[in-house]
């Protein structure tokens, strides 16, 4: 969250800064851990590009899925499409302070936030809770700090249940 507050601008020349920095203070050894760092992740982008490494950027990516499937206790898929509905609820938040994270009161918000998600996952068979994804924004906004969560329930009525009962109406 914290990488997402300041622009890619900002965060090179801060690198910059810290950079000239170190390179004043130490010689020419404060190059070494940015070339280290430079060339390992050009060398594991390569492998896994030719299939010398296993690409992690594929790890529970479930392939040819094409619609909604419910998986079972250890998360395999029988591949076919679920044959009953599944509940999406979409929520987000932006934060449009120019502090950012550091807005005043988000702290709060945030930790309201995380105390439900936590109640829903201890109480998922109450509500019919199947699990949630998050998501940050890539958008045009120079700071990525467009948050947004995606919810699973079996039903609509476990959702609203959810909705009216002690641990939303806390937060």
């Amino acid at each position: 969250m914290l990488r997402d507050q300041l622009t890619l601008t900002t965060w090179l020349c801060l690198g910059g800064i810290v950079q000239t920095l170190l390179f004043l203070t130490l010689g020419r050894v404060a190059l070494l851990p940015a070339i280290t760092w430079l060339a390992y992740h050009a060398f594991t982008t390569v492998a896994m590009s030719v299939g010398w490494m296993q690409n992690t950027y594929m790890e529970n990516v479930i392939l040819k899925k094409f619609s909604a499937q419910y998986v079972d206790e250890q998360g395999k898929s029988n591949g076919r499409p679920a044959s009953s509905d599944v509940v999406v609820l979409l929520i987000g938040m932006r934060v449009n302070h120019p502090l950012g994270l550091f807005t005043p009161g988000l702290k709060d918000f945030v930790g309201f936030f995380q105390s439900m998600a936590e109640d829903l996952e201890t109480h998922a068979d109450e509500f019919g809770y199947l699990g949630m994804t998050s998501w940050i924004s890539n958008g045009a906004r120079a700071t990525k700090n467009e948050l947004l969560n995606v919810g699973y329930f079996r039903t609509t009525e476990g959702l609203e249940a959810f909705a009216h009962s002690k641990y939303h109406m806390e937060g």
